[in-house]
């Protein structure tokens, strides 16, 4: 996997668990018409989104916007 595809699941999994971290990663993948193999730093936008809209249920906006900027600087977007 990429490095973004990593650093996303890698993030989400302590928020949401491992099957939701790669339901979430497969998401990205529909949105940007790639598998979540070859999802890199020109999808961030989709990753971003489907992040957010991922974690809005289970999270505060600050925990949101702060899991999002970890994920950007690991997955060297």
């Amino acid at each position: 996997m990429s490095a973004l595809a990593d650093a996303t699941t890698q993030m989400l999994e302590p928020h949401v668990g491992a099957v939701i971290a790669q339901g979430c990663l497969r998401a990205v993948g529909q949105a940007a018409g790639k598998t979540p193999e070859t999802i890199g730093p020109s999808d961030w936008p989709a990753v971003e989104a489907t992040v957010r809209g991922f974690l809005r249920p289970v999270a505060p906006p600050g925990t949101i916007d702060s899991l999002i900027e970890r994920i950007k600087a690991v997955g060297g977007v």
